[in-house]
């Protein structure tokens, strides 16, 4: 007895384990009242396929209609998902008691929808028979379907994939049209013809849509519509065909595709690839280059120009006199701002502009004297040079570009001369006009920050000759070898006899003084010795009117050539005769700590302006300190200060500034209390300049803001505001 109850256990357990999982989960719910009845294993196999069918023989209708005992479902029986979830097989957490029809949730519907979409106006039915709009409901639809079946046992792909397997007999990954609707009938979605057809064509289902590729739709389902969007073609760069706007774009600097919006006009960009029809015209210049600029960049100029055309285009304020027939003294400054050269008329408020730069101005200067250009005369103050950066290279050209220095008319803003220099050399560091405006020198910033002497009115000047000889080239050496900018400025003696002409050099840690000797024409130079007081960069420099010939001096000869004055970076003044410095003056403040353009670490920047008046008898100095200071130079040397010294602290704190000197008192005298118990930061000086015969000056900072003085009666006010 034992041996047998042990082999009918075991029998019976092998049969429970040939059922498939199919046999397990596919269970119906028999119609019969009397009760349900056990079918066999062949009867319920030959009727597996045709119970999805809506149309059944008389005889698998009856096979069908038998049942079992219990809620057992036949093997092979497909159900849908609401005949499950009535069973039992699929639970639901609103469904407390399945005994109770009221409880048992109802089948889900599709959303509503929308009314027949009219054909347009070209007569044009949807591409898909139905709108997409419609198309893409009914995959959200589906898609919440899915997740109501997903478990963690049998996702919702495992669902979806057998499902169509069981319509696909053959294997080839294909599904009718009538197949794909019985799927979503089982799974719980109705679909019309129509519609069933629409998704089967917008699936890769051909035009007629009677049969539809089911892998790539399984991975649309399960994968969401967004990143099955994500691999469409792709259109890597910017693009340039058509098509190109119906792909996902991925241009430089773009990490995720982008598309082109729904509504985007193709014939949007091939318009943007013209210039507009409209042009900016340059009206009004803010503010001028005081932060780069090594050396004095703002200078008077001689107005007595008649604004016209292009030359004279300029800003107007209400209250200014544009019609007046001169400017008066002083009114018209010169100076640079990125690659424009400014002159600005302060009486009528207007400025002109010169254009004929390609890159960033980096110095300037003004000729003083007289002089003659083919055939033209030019009365002083009148030409400016200012030197620039090599300019951008024009691909269609075989010709290497060239730095260049451009003399240039401040009352007509048009190009007279141009000194090109040799591509190597970089740019233009430093340039200044020789006494008699007769030469022109040069410092490039190549590593030895080569000196040029040039001959700047000599037709075809810079140009290479056969056999390597350069059109105008007077002289030539080596400035400084330094990491460019090594040298700051130029600056020629105006006091110069003739045959005795000179010129110094200055920047980081030297001071050099160029002579001509009048045998040979050969320029030569000497590196001037600090001695006693230390090594230092030298930040500007002036030369002083030599004394009397009956005086004599500490020179080996008569002295016929005045001291040279240097400005510090602590604030301080370097008096040198005989190729060394003698002396230090104690002039301003080293003002704030501030890192300059090459990097290097100084004190508000020290002294860099400095100008002798026009009677050669006072010295007009400029420091970080944001103070203007006069000084006695009668004796050849930096005596005491002529008078007291202007300082733009107490006005650079006031924004606006009235045009009316009366005004501006008023302004001034009303605030005087309250400026003097605060304390203002000091506005650094970087250039200025006198005008010849009178008390007005005109100054420069590192705000970028111009400003004129009276030196004399201590008055300063803003006529240019920076940025």
């Amino acid at each position: 007895r034992l041996v047998l109850t042990v082999a009918a256990v075991i029998m019976d357990g092998s049969k429970t384990k040939t059922k498939t999982m199919s046999e397990t989960k596919l269970r119906s719910k028999t119609a019969t009242s009397s009760g349900k009845t056990k079918t066999t294993r062949s009867a319920l196999s030959a009727t597996a396929r045709t119970n999805i069918a809506p149309g059944a023989s008389g005889a698998r209708g009856a096979a069908r209609s038998s049942s079992s005992k219990g809620n057992k479902v036949p093997m092979g029986r497909l159900l849908s998902v609401p005949e499950k979830r009535e069973l039992g097989i699929i639970t639901d957490d609103r469904d407390d008691d399945d005994e109770d029809p009221s409880k048992v949730k109802p089948r889900r519907k599709p959303p509503a929808r929308p009314p027949p979409r009219k054909d347009d106006s070209a007569g044009n039915a949807p591409p898909f028979g139905v709108p997409k709009s419609r198309i893409l409901e009914l995959e959200q639809a589906m898609r919440e379907e899915l997740r109501r079946v997903h478990t963690a046992a049998r996702s919702s792909k495992v669902h979806l994939t057998e499902a169509f397997e069981e319509m696909d007999e053959l294997g080839v990954g294909l599904v009718s049209h009538k197949d794909f609707q019985r799927v979503w009938d089982y799974l719980g979605v109705d679909l019309t013809a129509e519609e069933t057809r629409a998704m089967c064509r917008f699936n890769g289902g051909g035009a007629e849509g009677e049969a539809m590729p089911y892998e790539n739709f399984i991975k649309r389902m399960v994968r969401g519509a967004a990143r099955q969007s994500a691999e469409k073609p792709v259109c890597r760069g910017y693009p340039v065909e058509d098509d190109d706007f119906k792909r996902k774009i991925i241009y430089p600097r773009c990490r995720k595709g982008v598309n082109a919006p729904s509504d985007f006009d193709i014939a949007l960009a091939d318009r943007s690839t013209l210039p507009p029809e409209a042009e900016l015209e340059l009206e009004f210049v803010y503010g001028y280059d005081g932060v780069t600029s090594h050396a004095q960049n703002l200078f008077f100029v001689d107005g007595d120009a008649s604004p016209g055309g292009e030359a004279g285009a300029g800003r107007r304020t209400a209250g200014r006199d544009a019609s007046s027939s001169k400017p008066k003294l002083g009114d018209v400054v010169a100076y640079y701002a990125a690659s424009l050269g400014v002159v600005y008329d302060r009486a009528r408020d207007t400025q002109r502009f010169f254009t004929g730069h390609t890159k960033d101005i980096t110095c300037m200067t003004v000729c003083t004297a007289r002089v003659e250009v083919n055939g033209e005369w030019y009365p002083p103050h009148s030409l400016v040079a200012t030197g620039q950066r090599k300019p951008i290279e024009d691909p269609e050209t075989d010709e290497d570009e060239r730095p260049f220095v451009a003399i240039w008319d401040v009352r007509t803003c048009e190009e007279v001369a141009r000194v090109p220099l040799e591509t190597n050399l970089r740019s233009v560091a430093a340039v200044g006009f020789s006494p008699d405006g007769s030469s022109l020198v040069t410092v490039a910033c190549d590593n030895s920050h080569t000196v040029q002497v040039w001959n700047w009115r000599k037709p075809g000047v810079g140009e290479v000759r056969p056999g390597g000889k350069v059109v105008g080239l007077a002289g030539e050496g080596p400035g400084f070898k330094e990491r460019p900018v090594g040298v700051f400025g130029v600056k020629w003696d105006p006091f110069a006899k003739p045959g005795l002409e000179r010129f110094c050099t200055w920047g980081k840690k030297h001071l050099k003084q160029w002579t001509m000797n009048p045998a040979t024409k050969r320029w030569s130079a000497i590196t001037m010795s600090f001695g006693e007081h230390g090594v230092g960069n030298v930040l500007s420099c002036e030369f002083l009117k030599p004394p009397e010939p009956s005086k004599t001096s500490a020179w080996d000869m008569p002295v016929t050539q005045g001291a040279v004055v240097t400005g510090m970076p602590d604030g301080s003044l370097l008096l040198w005769r005989g190729g060394k410095a003698i002396k230090r003056v104690e002039a301003h403040g080293r003002g704030q700590r501030t890192i300059q353009p090459d990097g290097t670490v100084a004190w508000g920047g020290g002294v860099r302006a400095l100008r002798l008046r026009s009677d050669g008898l006072t010295l007009l100095t400029g420091g970080a300190d944001g103070c203007i200071r006069q000084w006695d130079a009668s004796k050849n040397t930096v005596g005491n200060q002529v008078t007291d010294p202007v300082s733009l602290a107490k006005y650079s704190a006031r924004m606006e500034t009235p045009d009316d000197d009366e005004e501006q008192d008023e302004a001034i005298d009303a605030e005087e209390g309250e400026k003097n118990d605060k304390a203002l930061p000091p506005v650094a000086i970087r250039a200025i300049d006198c005008y010849p015969g009178s008390d007005v000056v005109i100054v420069g900072t590192d705000k970028c803001d111009v400003w004129e003085c009276n030196v004399e009666d201590d008055r300063a006010k803003m006529v240019m505001k920076g940025h």
